[in-house]
């Protein structure tokens, strides 16, 4: 596609300002004021609602994190004037460069509103939307039917649903992952196999050699090159992009989210983010308490993966990475406990990167199990073998299917 760049950083720029408004919701929403009483100041948060001023005292110890939560609001909302300006900007030049790249965006900015729109109002907009359509009597495919249902549950993507359909009539042009052979949904290899059961099979023969082959490297440094390095060694016998950052932006429909992807790096931004979090490895030292070393190690993992580098393989280089790390730091990790529940440390993986949702004490579960220390109160002692690693809350991790990442905009 023409201007792919620049559709590309038009989708970004949503998706900043819909995660940004998402996360104003959990935020308060009004000010701080001050009164002196006999000599004494008291503060009140202070906020308008259906037209009236609403007053509440705040006790002294509570006023660093309610000043704390207002700052970050404001910040937040700078972030969405800034998203604002990005959005108009791209919008002006697409106007001249090619309408119908401007009409793109429109669709994609309606489908942005309806994503971020509270499930009340879904559903009532689903019940116009059958009643204005019955007015000509022309139905809908069951399909669309099904996929506005589970929009308005949440359970789907009304970005998704609508996108789909647009390509199905060739109403819009469908985005081709350049990863991609052009005749089939495979990823371009080495071996120009375009049959996705061989590549499965030679991947996996291929990585239980080159997988050997890393923990053999004893790795000095652990930074965004050993990062790099540690994916390079894996792949480069399969993939000519092996150890290079991926150019497109991704997405990966996870169940255990009910659909919806982890928010992983725009490719522009993945090396600054690795180096930053690099400054942070910098600072883990073999003399702190191997407890606290955990703690701090599951949050940098999670923090890597949600980056997810490479087009594939982000799983195996991250863990590969954190385990490595955790060994070069004098904690013994045990293997088997990754190999027996994999698809546990996986599904642990989405919950830990979900931003201001994140959820770690899946994750921090097994990396603890695994370096063999009690994470509990109780002083009790279970081996890692007798504990229960079936369910992610509510979600069986034996239901987990491996699905194939996809480029953004093309829709499953």
């Amino acid at each position: 596609m023409r201007y792919r760049e620049i559709y590309d950083e038009y989708n970004s720029w949503l998706l900043k300002k819909s995660d940004c408004s998402e996360a104003l919701l959990l935020l308060k929403d009004g000010y701080i004021s001050t009164k002196t009483i006999s000599g004494k100041k008291y503060s009140y948060f202070q906020k308008k609602a259906g037209g009236k001023l609403h007053s509440e005292y705040i006790k002294e110890e509570m006023l660093p994190e309610i000043k704390s939560e207002l700052q970050k609001r404001a910040e937040i909302k700078k972030t969405i004037e800034t998203a604002d300006i990005e959005l108009d900007r791209l919008e002006t030049a697409a106007k001249t460069l090619d309408k119908s790249l401007y009409h793109k965006f429109i669709i994609l900015k309606r489908c942005s509103v309806m994503d971020s729109m509270p499930l009340d109002m879904r559903k009532k907009s689903l019940e116009f939307g059958n009643a204005m359509t019955a007015l000509e009597g022309i139905p809908a495919s069951e399909d669309s039917e099904k996929n506005l249902y589970l929009w308005t549950a949440g359970q789907y993507s009304f970005k998704d649903g609508y996108l789909q359909t647009l390509q199905k009539y060739n109403l819009i042009e469908d985005m081709r992952d350049p990863y991609l052979y052009d005749d089939c949904d495979i990823l371009k290899n080495l071996g120009n196999i375009k049959d996705a059961d061989e590549l499965r099979k030679a991947e996996g023969d291929v990585t239980k050699f080159t997988m050997v082959a890393v923990y053999a490297q004893k790795f000095n440094k652990f930074n965004t090159q050993t990062i790099c390095g540690i994916h390079r060694i894996i792949f480069d016998s399969l993939y000519e992009w092996a150890g290079e950052f991926r150019t497109i932006p991704i997405a990966k429909r996870e169940d255990i989210l009910g659909g919806d992807t982890v928010r992983y790096a725009y490719p522009s931004q993945i090396k600054k983010e690795l180096d930053e979090i690099s400054k942070e490895i910098i600072k883990l030292k073999k003399t702190e308490n191997k407890k606290d070393l955990i703690f701090k190690l599951v949050r940098i993992t999670a923090k890597l993966w949600q980056t997810h580098p490479f087009r594939e393989g982000n799983t195996r280089t991250i863990i590969s990475f954190a385990v490595l790390l955790a060994e070069h730091l004098g904690i013994g990790i045990n293997h088997g406990l990754f190999e027996k529940h994999a698809s546990y440390v996986r599904n642990s993986l989405v919950w830990a990167a979900q931003g201001i949702y994140s959820k770690f004490e899946y994750l921090e579960k097994i990396f603890y199990d695994a370096a063999g220390i009690e994470n509990s109160d109780t002083g009790n002692i279970i081996p890692a073998e007798q504990k229960d690693y079936t369910k992610i809350g509510d979600y069986n991790v034996a239901d987990y299917k491996e699905t194939p990442h996809i480029y953004f905009d093309e829709d499953e």
